[in-house]
């Protein structure tokens, strides 16, 4: 990845920090009971010392991250052995960055103080934690690897003992369409999962039956995954410098072939509203558009393998959270719905950390020599 690329990266997982510290301020006012607009003696002098604890405490886990991983790197070289999931950088990576957040929330109570205005993000509830912590994880793997990269890989390298990971091959032909299937196959199951939990739940409660939200949910288990992929591929083509990407996936001959199916089969739709198109034609469309999302679905339209990866996957994988396992089945993104919506939610949480993981070190990362991790 390039230069201007990592620059926005950085300024994007800022935001998303910034963002996640908006969220927590929205709590604190929510828990605290803060008034708005109350001025520095409605509780400020409790929000100063936040921000002033939380800034503080982040510069030491910071300092000690340093400390800590350069030890680490020295107790490798001298026994040989470089155990990658056990290295410090993480952890207290995600502990600073859970800091600077709780820093930030804390400053922005304070803000509503003294300015009264300003646009609350969240609604306070523990969906939209769950969502800010989400993204103070992703914020601390990005920054976690930014600094593994620049202080504990050389050395590793240098000394014989880890190499940089090198992209797995993309299959072709035959084989391409078996690890696509079974890689599809699973994650019907596994989504289906997390789809019919919180859909039981309501239904053992007598709250929910099989209305038209429902069956689109369903519809979703099978097509989201393709869906999900076009989306942000589409979101890809405005701005110039990531179009590229969106180019390298759509041009593939089953992204093509999706697109074509269900392109025609819009415009047959579009002819038969008009008149102009026999009944047997209109059904072929229709189940064209069924075929076309499902080979979407199953190829993903080359999102998990074309382009810089891993981050174009692990965008996938964070846009199928945000627009599927949270909202499963007919739920909204800030707040899952009951017991059976939480444990769905947290439960697919966890299932896309540790996709997340298996592609980050499938495409990057550091590979032990011999792996002792």
């Amino acid at each position: 990845m390039d230069g201007k690329a990592e620059r926005w990266l950085v300024v994007v997982m800022g935001a998303v920090v910034l963002a996640a510290g908006g969220v927590f301020s929205t709590w604190v006012g929510r828990v605290l009971a803060l008034e708005h607009g109350s001025g520095f003696a409605g509780g400020g002098a409790w929000l100063l010392v936040g921000v002033v604890g939380c800034g503080v405490g982040a510069a030491v886990v910071f300092g000690v991250r340093g400390w800590a991983v350069r030890r680490f790197v020295v107790a490798a070289v001298a026994s040989r052995r470089y155990r990658r999931r056990v290295s410090p950088a993480l952890p207290l990576t995600v502990a600073g960055v859970l800091l600077v957040t709780l820093a930030a929330g804390w400053g922005f109570a304070l803000l509503s103080l003294v300015e009264p205005g300003g646009e609350q993000l969240g609604d306070g509830s523990g969906g939209s934690l769950l969502l800010a912590l989400l993204g103070v994880v992703c914020a601390g793997l990005h920054f976690s690897w930014r600094f593994r990269r620049r202080v504990e890989v050389p050395p590793l390298v240098a000394a014989g003992l880890a190499r940089v990971a090198e992209p797995p091959e993309v299959p072709r032909g035959a084989r391409a369409f078996s690890w696509r299937l079974r890689e599809f196959t699973s994650g019907v199951v596994i989504e289906g999962t997390f789809f019919l939990v919180p859909l039981a739940g309501a239904a053992l409660s007598g709250e929910v039956g099989f209305d038209e939200r429902t069956q689109q949910g369903l519809f979703m288990v099978f097509a989201g995954p393709g869906l999900v992929s076009g989306m942000l591929l589409l979101l890809m083509m405005v701005p110039a410098h990531l179009r590229w990407i969106a180019v390298d996936a759509l041009r593939q001959p089953s992204s093509l072939l999706a697109l074509a199916l269900v392109g025609g089969a819009f415009a047959v739709d579009w002819a038969h509203g008009h008149g102009g198109v026999p009944a047997p034609l209109h059904t072929a469309a229709q189940v064209a558009v069924l075929v076309g999302v499902l080979l979407a679905s199953a190829t993903c339209m080359g999102i998990m393998e074309r382009g810089p990866q891993p981050w174009l996957g692990l965008y996938y994988l964070g846009f199928s959270y945000l627009l599927g396992y949270l909202t499963a089945p007919g739920g909204t993104i800030s707040q899952p719905e009951g017991v059976a919506g939480w444990v769905a939610a947290i439960g697919a949480l966890g299932y896309c950390l540790r996709e997340g993981r298996e592609h980050w070190e499938r495409h990057h990362g550091v590979t032990p020599v011999v792996d002792v991790a």
